[in-house]
């Protein structure tokens, strides 16, 4: 099927109309063919990247090259009155859109959280807006927070965030558990438990959630209400951080009656060890490919991945 129509346009604007025509019908190889097409014509056309960017092809790649000619991002869209746009991972759950120039910032800024680039982070969180004028720039900073493991700064960083319907479950998951690691306990249940209401039983939080809210209620004293978290989670993720060691330290210092069933479960850590702490577990987040699947079909989303232990 042929897309697009003739005239005086320039190639590269040519192919690339063809493959937002594609792409809006659903023909995506044939979408990713004139895409390729318009950004080897044209390499600085920001548009042609944000095409392969939207069908998940090589997504690194499209990003920083939209980056480097961030000056023309919107040319292609903007001269022939056609909508396209993708979506990128603010953090390590959130998935805002990917149209505007402010949203490519926060998306390139988002990258370096990929590989704890931190030096890479901060020149690009540099040239973002300043942090109380937007709340996902903020929320960028807590990401950095939380990577440095400045406990403090994150709790600064997300106590604004908390009632905000894109960032409020993770700025809350994000505030509890700096709170945890600051022994504020009394803070950070509310907190946690609030998050925990707020996420839906199929987004990934809901096991971080659980976990620190299982740490909150053990460091008030009350182990029997953190059971049923340490439980829930394990029968999701056994291996999650020292969730089995912390299981079978309550059943056997508080004599509960499953203490029989706590017996078969393989310790994870020594002696409770908090893993986080820790040398780094296996991270899909951190991994080569692990924002950079190519899905076929209609591109969606990849499945969400826990944020990395530190």
């Amino acid at each position: 099927m042929d897309f697009g129509t003739q005239g005086t346009k320039a190639p590269a604007d040519l192919a690339w109309l063809r493959g937002v025509d594609a792409y809006t019908m659903g023909a995506y190889p044939q979408a990713e063919e004139e895409f390729r097409a318009a950004v080897r014509m044209d390499p600085g056309m920001a548009d042609g990247w944000l095409g392969l960017h939207a069908l998940r092809v090589d997504t690194t790649t499209a990003l920083l090259r939209m980056f480097r000619h961030r000056d023309r991002f919107g040319e292609q869209r903007s001269r022939h009155r056609r909508s396209l746009n993708s979506w990128y991972w603010l953090g390590w759950w959130v998935q805002p859109v990917l149209e505007s120039p402010r949203d490519l910032l926060l998306a390139h800024a988002s990258h370096w959280l990929d590989g704890r680039h931190v030096p890479e982070l901060d020149r690009a969180l540099a040239g973002l807006p300043p942090v109380d004028t937007d709340s996902q720039v903020r929320f960028l900073h807590a990401c950095r927070a939380y990577l440095v493991k400045d406990w403090e700064q994150l709790v600064r960083h997300t106590d604004p965030l908390v009632d905000d319907p894109m960032l409020g479950i993770e700025a809350g998951l994000f505030g509890g558990m700096a709170r945890v690691r600051l022994e504020m306990f009394g803070q950070a249940e509310p907190l946690l438990a609030a998050a925990l209401m707020r996420c839906r039983s199929e987004q990934p939080q809901r096991k971080e959630l659980r976990y620190w809210l299982a740490r909150a209620h053990e460091g008030t004293g009350r182990s029997a209400a953190a059971l049923p978290l340490y439980r829930a989670v394990h029968r999701v993720d056994p291996a999650f951080m020292d969730t089995s060691a912390r299981l079978a330290a309550i059943a056997e210092g508080d004599g509960y009656d499953d203490a029989a069933d706590l017996a078969a479960i393989t310790l994870s850590g020594a002696g409770g060890q908090d893993t986080v702490d820790g040398p780094d577990l296996l991270d899909p987040v951190f991994g080569a490919e692990g924002r950079d699947l190519r899905l076929g079909g209609e591109p969606e989303p990849p499945p969400a991945a826990a944020f990395p232990p530190v």
